[in-house]
């Protein structure tokens, strides 16, 4: 376990791409079955974290003794991405991440959760996202429902 006090946020940066895949990866493949499967393989991942993740839209860090263990991605008024490695969840570091994305989108911030991601509901719920809307998965990549969430100030 990491202690809390030695985690760092930083912005990302194009040299992040490979930790950035591998940190998604990881953390997807740990939470299945609470969210699904990824559908894609990490190659796959790693190209769309070089080319569009990290080249349009603003990426925070989360790293300790220069690993990475977390990040977020926002564009204005969506927050696309918040990844933590279980090791470091429940201490604070998810909660600093969403302040960061409302202090950069001060007029509301939505973003979208799999209805099944019980624990990322409850999260959200807590920083004061409310539903918007639920779907059948028709709208996702991997077919699962989900849920709208939005935070307005």
């Amino acid at each position: 376990m990491v202690d809390p006090a030695q985690l760092g946020l930083r912005p990302g940066r194009a040299a992040d791409a490979e930790a950035l895949a591998q940190c998604y990866h990881q953390i997807r493949a740990e939470c299945v079955p609470q969210i699904p499967p990824s559908i894609h393989d990490l190659e796959s991942i790693r190209t769309y974290m070089a080319e569009v993740v990290l080249t349009t839209q603003r990426v925070t860090v989360v790293e300790a003794h220069g690993e990475l263990l977390g990040f977020s991605a926002t564009r204005p008024g969506i927050l696309e991405s918040l990844y933590l490695a279980r090791s470091i969840t429940g201490h604070g570091v998810g909660s600093r991440l969403i302040d960061l994305a409302k202090a950069r989108s001060p007029k509301g911030l939505e973003c979208w959760v799999f209805q099944s991601n019980l624990d990322a509901l409850r999260f959200y719920g807590r920083h004061g996202f409310i539903e918007v809307e639920r779907t059948d998965g028709s709208t996702n990549e991997e077919q699962a429902p989900d849920v709208r969430l939005r935070w307005t100030r």
